[in-house]
């Protein structure tokens, strides 16, 4: 009854439950040579299986494109809200594939000999066909995400989403009417005119069924940052945690937790090596990450400012409001501590009722090499420095080497660790640096800090190589 496109009355939903429960007893008897319980599933699954099947009984019947698609945008609005803008956005900044709603539906017109579809097929029949269409397009083109402009007929865009089910996101593009008028360079009684039309076809009506809603009234910063936030965020699932017991620096890990927490406070995580064993004496910092509703600089000077470190220890406080994270505003690292937490590691403390959204494991390969400019950058700069810092000089070598095990689909944590893998599968790179364990015991003899400083710079070099893969003939 939820499927139905109108609100259904008593009448029928007693109609409806009867039916129920006679097709029940029919099954319970037998008298279906097939059953598919298809519950909540998406159209376009059930056809699937109700062809799968029916072609499994000897029916002829014809089969859907294969589907190899994993993301449907469909971008609605009304005149000069902003479609266009976000679908170039997609395109452009995240590499969706920008289609246009009135292509396709001429292209499936063509199909068949029709010559106006929108006159030919009610909405229902429209969302079909589509469907059938973008089908076969991602089928030939190896497309997985496609965006579509512009939805302005409402039940053919309640039917997509039905379709599709949640692989489809409708976005809804919001602006003040003067703010619209601002932008057009037509006439104010054409744009009146579109507007109009698109009011008929139930056009404003898409808001209701949006899954994200974009006020497009502000300036071109606000757009992009809110089209960001979206398409980093679609896939990414939240999870409460359960807080771990930190094997290392469990104590000073009690006291920090203690002297931020508030009712603000909505997370406390532990990053990177503290409180695990990776932890190294003399080498190792103690880092936390606190959430925070907001953070405003009096909390932060006399709150984190206050934080007082054991004796020879850094500590490395960084605080993101509840924004931020839900918005996964934050650099690589902190991905990686997400989904760290996501797995139980590091977790001191989180609020009741409070999810954390737990990227996945390209969203961390894809931030870390973004990131990849400014550590190599770093690192030269750590480099040209004398005498080295042999510390930092090893921490960034095997951040370099994360990076591009990341990219390998390796997700490794430990120093050692890392950089054994890294040897393993980039033996090209030539990277020897001394043992850990001898650098933390002699940090400043020159020899081990000589033999670092050369296996970064093969290192770097190696990086500056790495994507030279056009082979030329002289």
């Amino acid at each position: 009854m939820r499927r139905e496109p109108k609100p259904t009355n008593k009448r029928y939903a007693t109609y409806q439950r009867a039916l129920a429960e006679i097709l029940s007893l029919q099954v319970e008897r037998g008298e279906y040579h097939a059953v598919l319980d298809v519950g909540d599933s998406p159209v376009l699954d059930i056809q699937r299986r109700v062809r799968g099947r029916l072609a499994d009984l000897g029916v002829e019947v014809q089969p859907l494109p294969n589907d190899v698609l994993d993301r449907l945008w469909v971008l609605g609005g009304m005149s000069e809200s902003g479609k266009s803008t976000v679908g170039e956005l997609l395109r452009d900044e995240h590499g969706v594939t920008r289609l246009k709603i009135g292509y396709l539906l001429e292209v499936a017109a063509l199909r068949v000999g029709i010559d106006d579809p929108y006159e030919h097929w009610p909405e229902r029949e429209q969302a079909e066909l589509l469907t059938e269409e973008i089908l076969r397009f991602s089928e030939t083109t190896k497309a997985r995400t496609i965006s579509l402009e512009s939805a302005h007929r409402f039940e053919a865009t309640t039917h997509i989403k039905r379709i599709w089910g949640d692989r489809c996101q409708v976005v809804y593009l919001d602006a003040d009417a003067t703010v619209r008028a601002s932008r057009a360079t037509e006439a104010a009684t054409r744009l009146h005119g579109r507007d109009a039309t698109k009011h008929e076809r139930g056009a404003h009506r898409i808001a209701e069924i949006a899954d994200h809603v974009i006020d497009n009234s502000g300036p071109p910063s606000v757009l992009k940052l809110s089209v960001s936030r979206i398409v980093s965020t679609v896939d990414t699932s939240r999870m409460e945690l359960h807080a771990s017991v930190p094997v290392t620096q469990s104590g000073w890990l009690g006291q920090a937790t203690d002297h931020v927490l508030d009712e603000q406070t909505a997370l406390v995580l532990a990053t990177g090596s503290t409180g695990t064993a990776s932890w190294r004496d003399g080498w190792s910092d103690l880092d936390l990450l606190v959430v925070r509703d907001t953070a405003p600089m009096v909390w932060l000077r006399g709150t984190v400012g206050t934080l007082s470190a054991p004796d020879g220890i850094k500590i490395g406080i960084s605080v993101f409001t509840t924004a931020d994270i839900d918005a996964l505003r934050v650099p690589p690292r902190v991905v990686q501590s997400l989904r760290r937490a996501a797995e139980g590691v590091g977790v001191l403390y989180q609020r009741a009722g409070y999810l954390l959204p737990a990227p996945v494991g390209a969203h961390g390969d894809r931030t870390s090499r973004g990131e990849l400019g400014l550590v190599l950058m770093t690192t030269r700069r750590l480099l040209v420095a004398s005498p080295s810092d042999s510390r930092a000089v090893h921490k960034h070598l095997v951040l370099l080497a994360k990076i591009l095990l990341r990219a390998d689909g390796h997700d490794i944590h430990d120093a050692d660790d890392v950089l054994a893998a890294f040897r393993e599968l980039h033996p090209a790179a030539g990277c020897a640096p001394p043992d850990l364990a001898d650098l933390i015991r002699r940090p400043n003899d020159p020899v081990l800090c000589q033999q670092l400083v050369n296996a970064t710079d093969r290192l770097l070099t190696y990086f500056d190589r790495l994507d030279h893969t056009v082979r030329t003939s002289e």
